[in-house]
């Protein structure tokens, strides 16, 4: 009967320590040591396990020096450029596209090769820049 009191009583000293853990044990309320060995491990029962549980952590601020932000800043604007900018030549592209089947289709004017190439590039140096369009006054073939 002893013997089972006993046993029942250094049941209550096992306690798990999970990977990346640690446990901190105390007698009566002061601390004697602590655990940091993952597995099943047994203490004196009478010692009272104390601990943290961390549930949940997250980052509030977030701070860089000063040279590193900059840096940062730099190349997220950079790459938002680059973003901008493929997005104006895209839809630059399509309105020349546009322009040229709407101009053959209406037979405005007829186009060879190389009016056609420098017309396309006139539209997406307008297009894509902030150039100013040039205005031919003269003839279309001279």
């Amino acid at each position: 009967m002893l013997a089972g009191i006993i046993v029942f009583i250094c049941w209550f000293g096992f306690f798990l320590v999970n990977p990346n853990e640690g446990r901190v044990l105390q007698l009566f309320g002061k601390y004697v040591g602590s655990e940091m060995q993952p597995g099943l491990r047994w203490a004196n029962p009478l010692y009272t396990k104390a601990g943290v549980e961390v549930i949940e952590a997250r980052i509030s601020h977030l701070a860089y020096a000063p040279e590193i932000a900059s840096a940062m800043l730099q190349r997220q604007q950079a790459s938002a450029i680059v973003a901008a900018r493929h997005k104006i030549v895209e839809g630059a592209v399509g309105m020349v596209e546009l322009a040229l089947d709407s101009l053959a289709k209406k037979k405005v004017v007829h186009l060879d090769e190389e009016r056609k190439a420098a017309m396309v590039s006139n539209l997406l140096v307008v297009l894509c820049g902030d150039a100013m369009p040039v205005i031919n006054t003269g003839s279309l073939y001279t």
